[in-house]
């Protein structure tokens, strides 16, 4: 039988009947299987098939036996339908409460309440100020007056639209290093934050998540905030994380690591509820604010190729600065051996490298050396093999007054490059090494 790891509550009146014929039915089963096990044909077989192999074999036996061996695998073959029977009593009895579970999701309390809550919020913003003052008029959907002090308390604990107040924007210089730019963190504070670059941080409200009931149930919500603009069914999620199980297991272990996320997500979020389940499919609740790290990440490297493509500069450097700040390592870090999330990992991976050559270039068209030898190491940390990060770091060295450096640069190019590739040097390489060597400007 499936162990079911939805969310618990509150029994709906309309409900009791469906339980009560689920309850019958198992009993049912279980009772049969008790009889049948308990059947005293079991041992009167084994007592038969012992005495018929220590019996001597006389010219007498054959037909008696025969007939008796026939009605013991006639009897057999009834207890085998019988069986089969139960098998089936059992799984129609778990289809049935599958199906209750869903739609006690559904119909939930907490869900019930949240979407209260929300046509209350639209009431209120359609209303006037002296609509709103009066007490009188602060009634639910029931129309039961609830009171002005009920109303707003539930109104700014629960509302998805409320912000909080905007951080203070930091002041940047066109040729500030990547360090003082403060993109680790949005600009109006969202009601739940997601890093998925690098170590997997989650935070509702400040209140951040320390641990997770299990890797399942973390790499759900992963994937689940990935995709959080569209309803994942219940199906392709036990495809992506139980491939090889069969479909009753995966089901079981989908339900398992459910419980065990909301669970998790409790400890900080309180009773709303986080993680959906209606019509089959799992998703994020709509109305919540959330920021995620990833999808900051492409929008600044957006607005930087903007601006870039339009000849400005200094914009441009800006939000690539905003943009690989907030890389804080490879998409899923924490979960590296997760196939689905492989390809995501080499766009974001091939995206940061390409905004990290973008903001080299321009730190160095704007003269901070020093910035652009910093970002070109960024880059040879993940690819040593990038000979054009090697001769910008070998020019910002020579630009600096560190010729020494350059030359050295241009050695750790080549030994890359023959242990990994086992190539040489291009000969554009090789020839800026000889005009440092000459002390040539570069």
């Amino acid at each position: 039988m499936g162990t079911y790891g939805g969310e618990p509550g509150a029994s709906q009146p309309g409900d009791n009947n469906a339980s009560a014929r689920a309850r019958t039915a198992l009993s049912e089963a279980l009772a049969e299987l008790r009889r049948l096990t308990q059947d005293p044909l079991f041992d009167g077989v084994e007592r038969a098939l012992a005495n018929l192999g220590n019996a001597p074999i006389e010219p007498g036996f054959g037909v008696d036996s025969v007939h008796r061996l026939q009605q013991w695998s006639a009897e057999h073959q009834r207890i085998a339908i019988e069986l089969e029977a139960a098998a089936r009593c059992c799984r129609l009895a778990e289809g049935e409460i599958n199906q209750r579970v869903d739609a006690l999701l559904e119909t939930s309390p907490a869900t019930t309440a949240k979407r209260r809550v929300g046509q209350l919020g639209e009431q209120i913003a359609r209303a006037s100020p002296a609509t709103i003052l009066d007490p009188a008029e602060a009634q639910d959907p029931d129309g039961q007056p609830s009171g002005w002090q009920w109303l707003s308390r539930r109104i700014l604990r629960t509302s998805p639209w409320r912000l909080r107040k905007p951080a203070p924007r930091r002041e940047m210089a066109a040729g500030a290093p990547t360090e003082s730019v403060a993109a680790d963190a949005p600009e109006v504070q969202p009601a739940v934050t997601v890093h998925l670059l690098g170590e997997l941080r989650v935070a509702f409200g400040g209140r951040s998540v320390e641990t997770w009931a299990s890797g399942r149930g973390r790499a759900i919500f992963e994937y689940l905030v990935v995709h959080r603009h569209s309803r994942v069914r219940r199906d392709r999620l036990m495809a992506v994380f139980w491939p090889e199980s069969s479909a009753d297991a995966a089901r079981n272990s989908l339900n398992v690591a459910i419980h065990g996320l909301r669970q998790t997500l409790r400890t900080v979020a309180g009773n709303r509820p986080i993680v959906i389940c209606k019509e089959r499919s799992y998703f994020i609740e709509p109305d919540l604010g959330i920021w995620v790290d990833v999808e900051a990440f492409e929008e600044r490297l957006k607005s930087a190729e903007q601006h870039f493509n339009t000849d400005e500069a200094a914009q441009a450097q800006t939000e690539f600065e905003m943009a690989v700040s907030l890389y804080q390592g490879d998409f899923l870090a924490d979960d590296p051996d997760e196939p689905w999330g492989i390809v995501t990992r080499e766009h974001l991976r091939l995206r940061y490298l390409d905004a990290l050559d973008q903001l080299a270039r321009l730190r160095f068209s704007a003269g901070d050396y020093a910035g652009c030898a910093e970002t070109c190491l960024r880059i040879l940390s993940y690819d040593t093999c990038r000979e054009d990060a090697h001769c910008l770091l070998m020019r910002c060295h020579s630009r600096r007054g560190q010729p020494q450096l350059a030359l050295r640069q241009y050695h750790s190019c080549a030994a890359a490059l023959r242990q990994e590739l086992q190539l040489s040097p291009a000969p554009s390489t090789t020839e800026l090494f000889y005009r440092i060597q000459r002390r040539e400007s570069v």
